[in-house]
């Protein structure tokens, strides 16, 4: 059979459920499972599971379940259970006042406890770290990220930088030097190409 005609039946009979006043995610899942069976055969079957399991961590289907949680773990149920706050369209247009609401209540609790009660209701969700948090960090300083590179220019005679994460077979990517200042090799790099 070619694609025309599979394509023609398959309009066909979508039309005719459509008039028949089925509901339509109904009437389009039946079509498509009758007729990835008549054209594909029963082995075609694991496409259906695999759409429908792909669809599960679509970001709509996410964000609402998370919005309920996180009112749930700091204090605010009652928000999620708002029906202006029920989908993404509600959220925006509430954002201002969802914002206030949530300042209040989260501004009473410290970042470790907050963390912690969303942590309790299986909210992702991580700490903003300023500068001396982060290199604070306990992974950060067992990795040896921050460098203090020695400069003739600076005034403290060193300049902070960051190293590359990437360690391979013990060599921690990194440069000794810091950046070069403007010019400074300017001499060097024209003699290499026979310039000076």
């Amino acid at each position: 059979m070619s694609p025309a005609v599979q394509g023609g039946m398959v309009m066909v009979v979508t039309l005719g459920m459509l008039v028949s006043g089925i509901p339509v995610a109904f009437g389009l899942g039946v079509i498509a499972i009758v007729f990835l069976i008549l054209f594909q055969g029963f082995d075609s079957l694991h496409v259906v599971a695999e759409t429908l399991w792909s669809g599960l961590d679509e970001f709509t289907l996410v964000a609402i379940p998370m919005f309920v949680m996180m009112g749930a773990a700091i204090g605010a149920a009652e928000m999620g259970k708002n029906p202006a706050y029920m989908d993404n369209i509600g959220r925006l247009k509430h954002r201002d006042e969802i914002i206030a609401k949530l300042s209040v209540l989260t501004s009473e609790m410290s970042s470790k406890t907050l963390l912690e009660k969303l942590e309790t209701q299986q909210v992702p969700a991580g700490p903003i770290n300023n500068l001396e948090q982060v290199f604070n960090d306990p992974q950060v300083v067992h990795r040896g990220m921050k460098l203090s590179l020695p400069s003739k220019v600076a005034k403290a005679g060193k300049i902070p930088g960051v190293r590359s994460p990437i360690v391979i077979d013990g060599w921690r990517a990194a440069s000794e030097h810091p950046a070069p200042l403007l010019g400074e090799h300017t001499t060097e790099i024209l003699r290499e190409i026979g310039e000076a």
